[in-house]
């Protein structure tokens, strides 16, 4: 068949060769008007060329012609690209085996072979390695034609499926990883309806895929928790990610299954939020180990409670028997005063008065020892930390004395309430007085001193420091001292200072000790402040 071209280029020299008198005029205006006719349709056949070329290069898919019986091979433009040949070489098979990988070369050979001897269509998938090593998979397809001499000749496309095929991988292994992920993978729609449901899920919640499929959500959901599992769901349609929330689902046996969920939104290709994915993590396991340290930790926090306080049996007895000495002086005032003649009342009075104030101060003392030998679960308040400070100091005031120690208090008025438990903060403070205490007891000279302080932190929270000028500690012995059964004491557990970390640890705040200069060691306690405190 003539090129279209080349007809309108003959046409064309015929028009302009032509003058007025050389033929009839209506002949004249024949050959314009097929000359026109010509242009319309060649325009338009150069905008379908670019329309195929502009198609071909946005679905990375070429087109080729072969001739069996020549070897011919006519190539597209986005053929050439695919195989990374230049437009200008002239294809042949040879060109397109050399870019055939290795291992699939073969194969290759085959087709074209069978091809070549059956003349049937084919369609095969193969890999391309291209110069710069990267491999590509392509998909060709042709159809076989007769033409009239009887000679075969195939019509075909061929197909960049590199990233179909990475694509069809990464889902595989995405899929894989569903499968034998030990954490449940749930999917579900707007409506809270479930739409996928994986191995893990069946074996945390004890339902089949086909029972929970298509099913709400509020199946796995305790009914208490109907309103938190509503919430999420309207997060998620915001578009919103929940990140390792702890809660509550059922089984299907009754059992509660803690969980720690993390939640993301589906969209579509719009970016709409069409759904979302949930993956629960059973830490059921996990929980009860936690309850059991917590246990542990309260009772080896009561034992160093009361070891400490056997240690200060000598000062708590004196500081009960000063009042009760106290109140048996003013009985036997009251007494006498009552006995005289007349009575004196007013002084009578004034011995009741004493006997009430240090029948207080007994009761004082009494409560502060109860309250640090009480064996009880954690119990967090709001309380004044100065306040905490002093009632421990009131406790070891005998102590301090008794080794000659000068105490120092630097307490901010400044700073506000904590949440804290009252008797494990105080189980820290005392233990860390009794540490300077002893550090200092051992010193033959120099001189003794013991600081007390508190102040807003930097980080905005409340600071606590015990410092000592005593014996000091090693550099390199810093962390070490913290560790469970490490101790410089003769006597010592080595458990104080462990069980007092994990106390202000587990309160969201930090224990560490520094050197004092130029002698002893300093303790910094600091503690978050809560946003919600009261006041």
């Amino acid at each position: 068949m003539k090129n279209p071209s080349d007809d309108w280029e003959e046409l064309r020299r015929k028009v302009l060769g032509l003058g007025d008198n050389s033929v009839r005029k209506t002949h004249y205006l024949g050959l314009r008007q097929r000359l026109a006719e010509l242009e319309r349709f060649r325009a338009k056949l150069q905008q379908s060329e670019a329309y195929l070329l502009e198609v071909q290069r946005l679905s990375r898919t070429g087109s080729f012609g072969w001739k069996i019986a020549t070897g011919e091979l006519l190539w597209s433009e986005e053929t050439f690209r695919i195989f990374q040949y230049d437009p200008a070489t002239k294809p042949t098979i040879e060109m397109v085996l050399q870019r055939v990988h290795p291992d699939d070369l073969a194969h290759v050979r085959q087709t074209i072979e069978r091809a070549s001897s059956d003349g049937k269509n084919f369609d095969h998938e193969y890999r391309l390695l291209t110069p710069d090593g990267s491999i590509k998979h392509v998909h060709a397809v042709a159809h076989a034609a007769t033409e009239a001499t009887g000679s075969i000749e195939f019509v075909g496309a061929v197909m960049d499926v590199t990233e179909r095929n990475n694509a069809n991988d990464e889902l595989a292994r995405l899929a894989s990883i569903v499968a034998s992920s030990d954490d449940a993978i749930i999917g579900k729609d707007l409506d809270g309806r479930i739409t996928s449901w994986n191995a893990a899920a069946t074996r945390i919640f004890g339902y089949q895929e086909n029972e929970m499929i298509g099913r709400p959500i509020a199946r796995i959901v305790p009914s208490e928790l109907q309103a938190e599992e509503n919430e999420i769901l309207a997060r998620l349609t915001r578009g919103e990610r929940i990140h390792h929330y702890e809660t509550v689902r059922v089984a299907k046996d009754g059992r509660r299954v803690d969980v720690s969920v993390t939640a993301s939104p589906l969209r579509d290709k719009s970016g709409r939020v069409i759904g979302a994915s949930k993956v629960a993590r059973d830490i059921t396991a996990r929980r009860q180990t936690e309850k059991l340290q917590q246990a542990l930790q309260t009772q080896l926090a009561h034992l160093g409670r009361v070891s400490t306080l056997g240690e200060l049996t000598a000062s708590i007895a004196h500081e009960v028997n000063q009042p009760l000495t106290g109140i048996v002086s003013s009985g036997n005032a009251c007494l006498r005063w009552l006995a005289g003649q007349p009575p004196n009342i007013e002084r009578a009075s004034r011995s009741v008065e004493r006997i009430v104030r240090d029948a207080n101060r007994a009761g004082a003392v009494i409560g502060r020892v109860r309250g640090l030998a009480k064996k009880s679960p954690p119990q967090k308040v709001w309380l004044d930390v100065n306040e905490a400070v002093m009632d421990i100091v009131a406790l070891t005031r005998r102590e301090i004395r008794q080794n000659q120690i000068a105490l120092r208090t630097q307490l901010s008025d400044e700073i506000p309430p904590v949440l804290a438990d009252r008797i494990q903060l105080q189980q820290v403070i005392l233990n860390l007085i009794m540490n300077a205490v002893e550090a200092m007891s051992a010193l033959s000279d120099g001189p003794r001193e013991l600081l007390l302080g508190t102040a807003i932190d930097e980080l905005d929270g409340v600071r606590l420091t015990v410092a000592d000028s005593g014996l000091g500690l090693e550099p390199d012995k810093l962390e070490d001292i913290f560790n469970a059964f490490y101790t410089t004491k003769p006597e010592g557990m080595g458990m104080g200072l462990t069980v007092s970390r994990s106390i202000i640890e587990a309160h969201g705040g930090q224990l560490w000790a520094t050197p004092n200069l130029p002698r002893g060691a300093v303790f910094q306690i600091t503690l978050p402040l809560d946003r919600e405190k009261p006041g």
